[in-house]
């Protein structure tokens, strides 16, 4: 009977439709492309060894200050599968050595082509100015973005939930279910999930409508034709380098779980 258990496992496990432990101690130009607001961007990503999750290798993101504004560099993976077109899960593993600009920066999407002019789902990070002496309190931001439509009237905006977090100085397992159909995310940070508000209730499921208001729920991103990893800041200007790693990173069809 051991080769019946041993075979119902195999078929019930999933492996992730793309990862990167980055181990290869290079970026795999056959998986991701690297996509950036400017040709010559002085905002670099490059695979580096010695500050890894596992092993040894991680990937970087070094956005120097002066950067152009709105700049952005990040990972994409194309052509994602059918399988996770209307409904994915991801992983990643994330360090923030220091603080972040006051501002708003993007780091993980998902949805149609063409980032950032698209229609997607994102986490991100928020420092907002501090209105005491004391350090601003970092948030997470989910967000359901449509960046097709040129205006505001014309649909052009945001849909967002927040939550607070201590990001700085460690390694984060980061967790993510995107849906599309309704149109949802879910978060888990080092196997807990995150909570957010919606109106006056803490909830774990995090939905979203477009135009804001409006009883739309369903298909917002449109699908999850391509997934990103990066960063883009919206400060008004970057007066401090800050750096952002990823390590084994992944998406798929199921909850990935901890590296192994």
């Amino acid at each position: 009977m051991a080769w019946l258990v041993t075979t119902a496992v195999r078929l019930t496990a999933q492996k992730p439709v793309i990862s990167d432990d980055f181990e290869t101690g290079k970026l795999d130009t056959g998986k991701w492309e690297v996509r950036t607001l400017l040709a010559d961007t002085k905002i670099q990503m490059t695979v580096v060894e010695g500050d890894a999750a596992h092993g040894r290798y991680a990937l970087r993101l070094h956005y120097p200050a002066g950067s152009e504004h709105s700049g952005y560099a990040c990972i994409v993976a194309k052509n994602l599968p059918e399988s996770v077109r209307g409904h994915l899960f991801g992983r990643a593993y994330v360090k923030i050595p220091s603080e972040l600009p006051l501002a708003h920066t993007q780091m993980i999407f998902a949805g149609i082509p063409a980032f950032p002019v698209a229609k997607y789902q994102e986490i991100g990070l928020y420092v907002p100015t501090p209105t005491t002496p004391a350090k601003a309190q970092p948030q997470f931001l989910f967000i359901y973005q449509q960046n097709q439509a040129k205006t505001s009237a014309e649909g052009r905006g945001e849909d967002v939930r927040r939550a607070d977090v201590d990001p700085y100085g460690k390694w984060m397992l980061l967790e993510w279910e995107f849906s599309d159909a309704p149109t949802t995310t879910r978060i888990w940070l080092d196997g807990k999930p995150v909570m957010a508000k919606e109106g006056e209730h803490d909830v774990d499921v995090f939905s979203y409508n477009w135009p804001r208001g409006a009883p739309e729920t369903r298909n917002l991103a449109g699908g999850y034709s391509e997934g990103g990893f990066g960063a883009r800041s919206w400060a008004p200007a970057v007066t401090k380098d800050f750096d952002i790693f990823y390590d084994d990173i992944a998406i798929g069809t199921k909850r990935i779980g901890p590296a192994k």
